[in-house]
């Protein structure tokens, strides 16, 4: 399920609380997180990433994806699902306007597949926002090589 792009002055309430709970939970570019809930996230393994980049003086990109991802019986990673949230801000005027392009995408096990409007993707991103709160995250030390979810690759 991935969300039109919508152009904005100001991020709604659940595109903050997403960046936020990534930035609390990532330090430097990749954080991972064993999830011990009530068995409500599709895997029982999250990992966050932020990415930015600066695409021009006057265009900046930010990246924040969350992938769900579980081990299989032969002990390999498989994704369960992801959430990742793109914005860009363009700097307008000498810095005096901004405006900013946002895009969501969520997919997983129950999750609709297609482009949808922006506030027919926001509930399904606040859902699994509660249950990533409602699990007691773990961190973990083990790397995970394993590609990222097609739906949420770059």
């Amino acid at each position: 399920m991935r969300s039109f792009p919508q152009i904005e002055s100001s991020l709604s309430e659940t595109q903050q609380q997403f960046d936020c709970f990534v930035d609390r939970h990532v330090t430097g570019r990749v954080a991972i997180w064993e999830a011990d809930g009530d068995g409500r996230l599709p895997g029982d393994t999250v990992k966050m990433t932020v990415t930015s980049r600066e695409a021009s003086d006057d265009v900046a990109e930010r990246r924040r994806t969350v992938e769900f991802m579980a081990l299989d019986g032969n002990g390999h990673w498989e994704p369960m699902g992801c959430i990742r949230h793109s914005l860009k801000e363009f700097e307008a005027l000498q810095g005096r306007a901004v405006q900013l392009e946002s895009t969501f995408v969520i997919a997983g096990p129950g999750i609709p597949e297609g482009r949808w409007r922006h506030s027919d993707v926001e509930p399904f991103i606040q859902a699994q926002l509660d249950d990533l709160e409602a699990a007691r995250l773990l961190p973990m030390r083990t790397r995970i090589t394993k590609p990222t979810t097609e739906a949420c690759a770059p």
